[in-house]
Order: structure tokens, then sequence, then C-alpha cells
């Protein structure tokens, strides 16, 4: 048996509309008359479940596997594209009211050692990448969990094993940085209203055959009529 520990946080509020559409099919598969709503933990190290060992629901989209927490049996709930440092777990008893748990306390989930499945080099490091420091961001940002969530997938940073597709998905990262990076670089620019300089300033000088030393140029006032810039000498 594998002990898993993490930290009860809030979640969506949407678990109970969502299980009431597979409500029929969740108690035919469990045996039991499962509560609405899920205990929603975040746990303190990422981890795939083994999906050769899980039971779907819901045209497969959701998965199940048994475990206990604090004596009590429950199952471990997850979608495809869930965090591997997420799960949701499901009873036929209400888990806060039963042990009094509020928002970060800690619980400790036990978990057959076959229902552990590895996740790879890739896989880990694209989970550090996104979720390191923000873990709760996958309850509290809907926009970042889900403008990554392809990623994620596609890396082998959520539940379903990695597509394979990492070139296609490297060059989307990398275009993705590209674009970030010019628009953070054009909001530095200084503004310039006028980056034209007239022939002279860049010829040398007739008398001496020096070139300016624009080192020491300094704008003009506003009121300056001739050249945007002088230039000493």
């Amino acid at each position: 048996m594998t002990k898993i520990a993490g930290r009860v946080r809030s979640g969506r509020g949407t678990a109970s509309a969502r299980m009431a559409e597979v409500q029929t099919e969740l108690e035919r598969i469990t045996k039991e008359a499962i509560i609405p709503g899920t205990l929603n933990i975040i746990l303190d190290r990422p981890l795939r479940l083994n999906e050769a060992e899980a039971r779907f629901v819901g045209q497969n989209l959701r998965m199940l596997w048994p475990a206990t927490l604090n004596g009590i049996d429950v199952w471990v709930n997850r979608w495809k594209d869930t965090a591997l440092h997420v799960v949701e777990v499901l009873s036929s008893v209400h888990l806060r009211d039963r042990f009094g748990l509020k928002d970060g306390d800690r619980v400790t989930l036990t978990m057959h050692t076959d229902h552990i499945d590895q996740i790879g080099a890739i896989g880990r490091t694209a989970w550090a990448v996104v979720w390191a420091g923000r873990r709760d961001w996958c309850y509290t940002s809907d926009r970042y969990y889900f403008r990554l969530r392809k990623y994620c997938m596609a890396l082998g940073a959520t539940q379903q094993s990695p597509t394979g597709a990492l070139k296609s998905v490297s060059l989307a990262l990398a275009k993705e940085w590209i674009k970030r990076t010019l628009r953070k670089s054009r909001k530095q620019q200084p503004r310039i209203k006028d980056l034209s300089l007239s022939r002279q300033t860049t010829m040398p000088n007739e008398s001496t055959g020096s070139v300016p030393n624009w080192s020491s140029c300094y704008p003009l006032s506003k009121g300056a009529k001739s050249d945007r810039r002088r230039c000493i000498r």
C-alpha cells in the first residue's frame, strides 16, 4: 500500500452538477450511494495513477480508483486532463463533516501500490515548470489552467499519458514565448517622438574633420524649430 499526503482545497463548486449526470452509473460501479460533490486534495507531489487499474465512468472520461481516507473507504476520481498534483475524492460519507475538515487541513490517502504509475522525466519537468509554486492555480485561475492544459497533456504533465507530439508542442511554446517577449519589449521601449537626424549631424565637421560625439548629445527644448538634437563637440 502507498500513502499519499496532501491538503484539502475548495474547488470550483461544479462537482455536484457534473456528478448528477452520471450518478446512476457511479452507484452501479461503486455499489455505494455516493454523496454529491467531491473532497479536493492538493497532493504534496505529482502523482500519476495507473489507468489500467481504473474504472471508467461517463463515456470513459472519468476514472475511479478505490482508496481509504482515515479508515473510510473512498474513491479517487480523475479526468484525463487532471493535473498530477490534484485528486478529487468521492465517498458515501460527507468527509468534511465527518472529520471536521477545512481548507488547508492535512489528509492522507492510502492506495494500492499497483494503482500508482510512473511519470517520465519530461512530464515531471513540464509539471514543475507549470505548477511549482502555483499548485492552487488549477482551482483559482481558470485562464492559466485551460491555456496550458493542452501543452501539459502532450508533455505528460497530466493524468493522461504523453501523446508524443513533443516537436509540435515545443514549437508552439517557442512561438508563444517569442510573442510574449516581443510584447514585453514593446511596452518597455521608451517613446521617442522623432528618431530622424539631419544629414549634417552624421557627417564629419568640415572645419575639423571630426565626427560628432553622440555620448554628449542632448534634446533641445520643445520650442526648437531646427534640428531635433544638438551635439556638443
